[in-house]
């Protein structure tokens, strides 16, 4: 394992993991619950229809089919993936917290103290040294030595803020794919379905309708699956869409109120 995480990027490791772990879990909780349990209930289906004339609902039967399974692999997938994206956001908002520059509210920074932070902040704490909030006050002094005024300062903190949304947002673009295919593989199993039912007819037409139920109930039982999981994570994605930004707004703030505003261009 860790010979894979160095021949590949971190970021790909975790989330080839994530894809493996995703397919391992939902195989074998189909395998060893949903599938017997859905046998299980049919039978007894079959022999209270036969009584009373009504069939009972069955979640594991609804659930049961293999487009189904593909979208609840998927679904863990992508919220493996938005796990990451949220551990990444709360690494970041502890960054906020760290005093890199240690100044007085009185303090001012001018251009020639520039180099010795930079010193100060290259020795510093290398477990926050990634984050935002430290690269945009590492670039603000890089480009503080040779800045005429402060509005020019302030336009760098903003654009790394900016350049940091536009990566954010390219980031999710798996995460939208994932929350795309699922509805899409609900509806392959909706055609599956129709096509099933097509070809029975003709048992329908001399009486026998039980296999073309069945295979209307695959029909619809898998887009209906796949259109709430995919309002689940889409709900998720929003919402973390909702923090980076939020995060992304903090770091601007922060760094022009604690650092750009301590910043003296004679």
């Amino acid at each position: 394992m860790a010979s894979f995480l160095k021949k590949y990027p971190r970021s790909f490791a975790l989330k080839s993991i994530g894809l493996a772990a995703s397919i391992l879990v939902v195989t074998a909780v189909y395998e060893f619950v949903v599938r017997p349990a859905a046998e299980s209930d049919f039978e007894k289906g079959v022999e209270i229809s036969a009584e009373s004339g009504q069939t009972p609902f069955s979640l594991w039967i609804v659930i049961k089919d293999y487009e189904q399974q593909f979208c609840f692999i998927l679904c863990l997938w992508g919220l493996f993936l938005l796990a990451l994206k949220i551990k990444d956001s709360i690494v970041e908002n502890k960054g906020l917290e760290v005093d890199y520059l240690e100044l007085g509210k009185e303090d001012r920074l001018k251009k020639e103290d520039a180099r010795p932070v930079l010193w100060k902040l290259e020795r510093g704490n290398e477990a926050t040294s990634q984050t935002l909030y430290f690269r945009t006050i590492y670039r603000t002094m890089e480009f503080f030595r040779f800045a005429n005024s402060l509005e020019e300062i302030t336009n760098v903190v903003k654009n790394a803020c900016e350049a940091e949304l536009l990566r954010l947002d390219s980031e999710m673009s798996m995460i939208r794919y994932i929350a795309w295919a699922i509805p899409s593989i609900g509806f392959v199993g909706t055609v599956r379905g129709i096509g099933l039912a097509l070809g029975k007819a003709q048992a329908a037409l001399e009486g026998d309708i039980s296999a073309v139920t069945a295979s209307l109930g695959t029909a619809f039982n898998s887009t209906l699956v796949a259109l709430l999981l995919s309002l689940v994570l889409m709900f998720v994605v929003y919402q973390v869409q909702r923090m980076q930004e939020q995060l992304v707004l903090d770091v601007e703030k922060t760094v022009n109120d604690g650092v750009v505003s301590k910043l003296h261009i004679s």
